[in-house]
């Protein structure tokens, strides 16, 4: 076993993506990796068939949504320069049969989404129109003059309809729709389209998503809402005989936390749940066959199950979170992106038989890892307010030695709609790193994860730094009672709503020696009003700030940051448009138990891999 460091970490290979052709026979994977010359990640294409696998583009380009032609012989996707900010994707092709990709669309803003037309003679796209010639001079004259105020105009460009020919990429505009469209599917026969749309394209209306279908081939395409299903609409799935639509909404329509659920729609606007689905959140939605089939949150681990109408049955084990997944047309053959804590995604080729499928290692991206000194991982239980709650434990490797009780890191997953996963790569692996080098990490999965049941994931409604900050707490509590966590050394560590999280922890409470805020919130209002998701408050708190004062007062850290004993990091993007950085900024009042590290050019996370190996270090 060797020794690693941060930056062996960051640099790993990762699958993001993968496809299966129609006949199950070929699997195209996106791979993530850090161009450290260039600061930036870069993902190109692989491509398995007749059990071999290689790489099909390299260089600087992000590569995004790879697809067969229903024959499978070629293979579009998404490509734009990965070194260039305002670069744009653009759909290219590439025979299977050989040959050089080439650049289908020349859109200049780019292309949202496409989809390939089932008799495969050609692509539809998702086109934002081009910004008017008076708009763009207007922009220019504003930057040559140095303006002090600058043309502004709220609204986004709207969004067509197109279809081009392939392979020659010859383009006929279809449809000009909302600025809003996001998702693209096309009927099996060809004759229909659905599309998702947040009707103005703007990064908090995300919660509008509604599902409209067309027929394309009217003299004059008119929209029709498939059903008027509350709450949001999103994953469109055709049925095999294209009669029927699958879609996921939420649980509770006016709660945008809750558990997603499968509806099925027909084109009439009636629509129904498919109730056999178990209480667990639901990531990902295919219908192939006769099935449809989706990813599951089991804990913190994943299982695909396949659903009907009368049934849902898992047809994976629970011993693997998997991140993506696909399935070729007749329901039998998947691909799937699988991870564990002693190893990281790789992509395993998998066939049905019976009720289980039984998978095959296809990728060997990071075989370093298997020389690896790793931590000891576990999932652990204690019970908080009567009631039980789940996490994951991070221990160090035997081999190191470490005497008990350990320093020991919480670390606070965000959301707060998301969990702590069994997987090396969780949190961007920095729970791995950490106690590679002799820490206890403990990630709870408090109430508000989406990790079990409907109940639990909304049990946090007006109750943001109550209950779930009891649950940590009594996580801690737990990890001091088994000799684990040494009382005297544990920190708190998080980033978004954990970022909150950790402000919250560190006012009210002694147990945390030292805390690290990344990209967090201080102020509920501050949020609020500069956010560009300005209805994650009203979501959670149960309404506006002028609505219900009190609680978003009360709830914000800030209001307590006198009470904070310990020191506390903070990392923020200057360039961060989700969290403001002017809401962490008013804990420099205290600047003998606070300090910030601003990253410059950086938005909300850490956009490039090469930070993640930065966040590292200062921790």
């Amino acid at each position: 076993m060797v020794n690693w460091n941060a930056k062996d970490l960051v640099g790993l290979k990762v699958p993001t993506e993968v496809a299966v052709s129609s006949d199950g026979t070929k699997i195209a994977i996106v791979v993530s990796e850090p161009d450290w010359d260039s600061g930036v990640m870069v993902s190109n294409l692989w491509l398995w068939r007749n059990g071999e696998l290689s790489q099909w583009t390299f260089g600087d380009k992000s590569i995004a949504r790879p697809k067969f032609s229903p024959d499978g012989n070629w293979l579009a996707f998404l490509a734009k320069s990965a070194k260039d900010d305002e670069a744009k994707g653009q759909v290219w092709l590439v025979s299977l049969n050989g040959g050089e990709p080439r650049q289908l669309t020349e859109a200049k803003e780019g292309v949202v989404t496409f989809e390939w037309h089932p008799d495969g003679k050609f692509i539809w796209c998702i086109i934002p129109e081009a910004k008017t010639e008076e708009r763009e001079r207007a922009k220019e004259v504003d930057r040559k003059r140095r303006a002090d105020f600058s043309y502004h105009d709220d609204a986004l460009p709207q969004r067509a309809l197109w279809k081009f020919e392939v392979p020659d990429g010859k383009g006929e505009k279809v449809f000009v729709g909302d600025a809003g469209i996001y998702e693209l599917k096309v009927s099996p026969d060809g004759r229909r389209v659905i599309f998702a749309t947040t009707f103005t394209g703007k990064r908090d209306d995300w919660r509008r998503s509604k599902l409209f279908w067309l027929f394309v081939d009217e003299p004059k395409l008119h929209p029709q809402p498939l059903c008027e299903r509350a709450g949001t609409q999103t994953s469109p799935q055709f049925s095999p005989d294209g009669s029927k639509v699958a879609f996921l909404s939420w649980r509770e329509p006016e709660r945008s936390f809750s558990h997603h659920r499968i509806f099925v729609a027909d084109f009439e606007g009636n629509w129904r749940e498919l109730t056999s689905t178990p209480d667990l959140e639901i990531e990902t939605l295919h219908w192939k066959h006769c099935w449809l089939f989706c990813l599951l949150q089991t804990g913190c681990t994943s299982q695909i199950w396949r659903v009907d109408e009368n049934e849902a049955v898992p047809i994976t084990d629970n011993d693997w979170v998997i991140a993506a997944f696909d399935v070729s047309a007749n329901g039998k053959t998947f691909a799937a992106i699988r991870t564990d804590d002693r190893n990281p995604p790789e992509v395993w080729l998998g066939e049905l038989e019976g009720e289980q499928i039984r998978w095959w290692q296809i990728s060997d991206f990071n075989p370093q890892v298997k020389q690896w000194r790793l931590p000891r991982v576990q999932v652990v239980r204690w019970q908080s307010d009567g009631a039980e709650v789940e996490g994951v434990l991070w221990l160090p490797p035997e081999e190191l030695h470490c005497p008990t009780p350990l320093p020991t890191v919480v670390w606070v997953h965000g959301g707060p709609k998301s969990r702590a996963a069994k997987a090396l790569l969780s949190a961007a692996g920095i729970p791995t790193f950490l106690a590679s080098r002799g820490y206890a990490v403990l990630a709870p999965n408090f109430r508000g994860s989406s990790r079990d049941s409907n109940e639990f994931a909304t049990a946090n409604f007006r109750d943001l730094g109550g209950g779930d900050f009891l649950d940590i707490l009594s996580g801690v509590e737990w990890c001091i009672a088994q000799g684990i966590a040494d009382p005297e050394r544990i920190g708190i560590v998080g980033g978004s709503y954990d970022g909150y999280m950790t402000n919250w922890a560190l006012a009210h409470s002694e147990r945390f020696k030292a805390g690290v805020s990344l990209y967090g919130i201080a102020l509920l209002f501050s949020d609020f009003g500069n956010s560009n998701n300005p209805s994650w408050e009203p979501d959670y708190l149960g309404g506006f700030p002028w609505e219900v004062t009190e609680l978003y007062l009360q709830r914000s850290p800030f209001i307590h940051a006198h009470k904070i004993k310990a020191p506390l990091l903070l990392l923020h993007g200057e360039s961060d448009l989700n969290t403001f950085i002017s809401s962490q900024e008013m804990f420099s009042f205290n600047p003998t138990m606070v300090r910030l590290l601003q990253g410059k050019n950086l938005g909300f996370g850490s956009k490039m891999r090469r930070n993640e190996k930065e966040v590292a270090v200062d921790l």
